[in-house]
């Protein structure tokens, strides 16, 4: 990867490519549009959507575009749908849903492929993982087959693809169970059945997420033949340091929902966060790494199917212990104004004083409220929001216990070669991220992408905050 004229090679690489995008409509595919929309954009995106909720393919799209975290995109690429289309598909329909016509359009002109649909959600019913996660990215392979022009494939897996595994290295492990073999045990089994064997089905593995993506990674070592496909491995994405906005996030998934929940004042025992190390990585950081990665494919003389641990741990550590101290400085310094509470965050070191924790400080206060609620003739609230906040911690608390070894010298060589120009564009040194400034910097994008409050009422938010504090 070299370039003598101080240009960004990559830049100069998509600007003649077709691109064609699943996940669009997610966490890291909003990130990857405004990348390539402000950074190198291509010819076209094609963007595959599906319909939902009534809605079709491009009134998806258009309320995409009106996001706010596309803003800024569209007032420096105004004519920005002259190169996004919307083709309507399914991810995890036969065929990819797509039809005879539209099938042969994007065989015929797309170059590049970024697979990052998936179910993210660690709960999902084994069936709706397998269908997305594993029968979706089967469809996807079969149409690059059909690509004469393709120049590069990537697929977005998951660092913690193999976590029943303490070290983690880039390569390819052998799936828990067949690709054919697991299809075929979830269409025999109705749900009730599939539910109660799920457990005994993953094993090792602590949800369907990962277990799931395991097997998609067999998919990709025994049936991507000599497509030029390369694997992308993120650990915990949070939310962006820079691009396309400081702090920007749009779920609560994993530390985020933690420090949505702490902030919101609900959310005031958490398990014991040790000094275990924790892998966060920020989504422009594994946005950059990966359009690197989709370029540097296509420089292989021959298909290596080469994966990437785009992770943080091995190069930049961080402990739990320090993100959550860090993390609840900084929301004590900029609270919402919608906290219900001070925050009492109580980390609990064993299971009993976790558990008279959260007695007495989620579910009687929960009780004492939702009393109040309908005494007030108003609905109750509170024990439906602690239901769902005790099983976003059961979810969570295995990535919290645990750690992991991971290798990244594929990720390290490649930031290593890249030249100057493409390291200013593309940054994604873990090396130089302070986690402090970062998480102070997620804490305020929560507070303003996430509670929608602006810097303009962090005065009055302070007030109540400290007046909660002295009630």
């Amino acid at each position: 990867m070299t370039s003598r004229t101080g240009r960004s090679v990559i830049c100069d690489f998509f600007k003649e490519q077709t691109v064609l995008l699943t996940g669009a409509t997610g966490f890291m595919g909003k990130a990857l549009i405004c990348k390539l929309l402000r950074t190198c954009p291509p010819k076209t995106i094609y963007l595959l959507v599906r319909p939902k909720k009534g809605k079709d393919p491009q009134q998806r799209i258009d309320e995409l575009f009106n996001e706010p975290v596309f803003d800024k995109m569209k007032k420096e690429v105004p004519d920005f749908m002259k190169i996004v289309t919307g083709v309507r598909g399914d991810a995890t329909a036969e065929g990819l849903g797509l039809s005879a016509d539209t099938r042969r359009t994007l065989a015929e002109t797309v170059t590049v492929v970024i697979h990052a649909a998936a179910t993210v959600s660690f709960d999902e019913k084994l069936s709706e993982a397998v269908r997305i996660n594993i029968t979706g990215t089967r469809e996807i392979i079969k149409l690059c087959k059909e690509m004469p022009n393709l120049r590069s494939v990537c697929h977005v897996s998951t660092a913690f693809s193999h976590c029943s595994r303490k070290e983690i290295d880039e390569i390819f492990y052998d799936a828990p169970i067949s690709p054919d073999n697991l299809i075929a045990l979830v269409n025999s089994l109705d749900d009730k059945q599939l539910i109660a064997l799920t457990p005994s089905i993953l094993r090792n593995w602590p949800n369907t997420y990962a277990f799931t993506k395991a097997v998609a990674e067999q998919v990709i070592r025994d049936e991507t033949g000599d497509l030029p496909i390369a694997m992308f491995r993120p650990s915990i994405i949070m939310g962006a340091m820079e691009e396309p906005e400081p702090g920007w996030t749009d779920n609560l998934y994993g530390p985020t929902g933690v420090i949505v929940g702490t902030g919101a004042g609900v959310m005031r025992v958490v398990p014991h966060l040790t000094q275990l190390k924790a892998d966060l990585i920020p989504i422009d950081v594994t946005v950059n790494a990966l359009l690197t990665v989709v370029y540097e494919t296509t420089l292989s003389q021959q298909p290596n199917k080469k994966i990437y641990n785009c992770v943080s741990s091995a190069q930049n550590p961080l402990t739990w212990g320090d993100f959550h101290a860090s993390a609840l400085r900084h929301g004590s310094e900029a609270p919402t104004i919608q906290t219900l509470w001070y925050y009492v965050n109580i980390n609990p070191r064993n299971r009993i004083s976790y558990f008279l924790s959260v007695l007495f400080l989620h579910i009687l206060p929960g009780i004492l409220v939702d009393l109040g609620l309908v005494l007030t003739k108003n609905k109750p609230r509170m024990m439906k929001i602690y239901s769902k906040i005790h099983k976003f911690v059961d979810v969570i608390v295995y990535f919290c216990s645990n750690e992991w070894r991971f290798h990244d010298g594929n990720i390290q060589m490649l930031w290593s070669n890249m030249p100057d120009a493409d390291k200013r564009l593309f940054n994604f040194d873990v090396k130089s991220i302070d986690w402090d400034q970062y998480l102070r910097v997620v804490v305020h994008g929560v507070r303003r992408f996430i509670f929608k409050e602006s810097l303009d009422n962090l005065p009055e938010a302070k007030k109540r905050f400290y007046r909660l504090d002295i009630a």
